[in-house]
């Protein structure tokens, strides 16, 4: 046998129906994959800069007396997505 809790008060006090308007959907989905779409492409922007600093300058800490390119750090910047603009930190190479 389950016990009243203070649950069932507040589900009592919901309202039976709920008026939400297709629009009001929709606003929220476009949101939703807003967000989605722009940390989509956030990851997609670090992976691209890593990998053209990984074909540059090879891997972290590999010796290569022959390497013409030296990793500097990272440094901050930012991209614009989605209408935004986000920071990030890019790597930074040097010839």
């Amino acid at each position: 046998m389950r016990l009243a809790d203070d649950t069932d008060a507040a589900l009592a006090a919901m309202p039976t129906e709920l008026a939400v308007t297709l629009v009001d959907i929709a606003a929220a989905c476009r949101e939703g994959l807003m967000a989605v779409a722009v940390e989509a492409g956030l990851a997609t922007a670090m992976a691209i800069m890593a990998d053209e600093a990984a074909g540059l300058c090879g891997d972290w800490n590999a010796r290569d007396p022959e390497r013409s390119h030296v990793r500097g750090g990272t440094t901050e910047t930012s991209v614009v997505m989605g209408g935004q603009r986000l920071p990030i930190r890019r790597p930074r190479v040097r010839a």
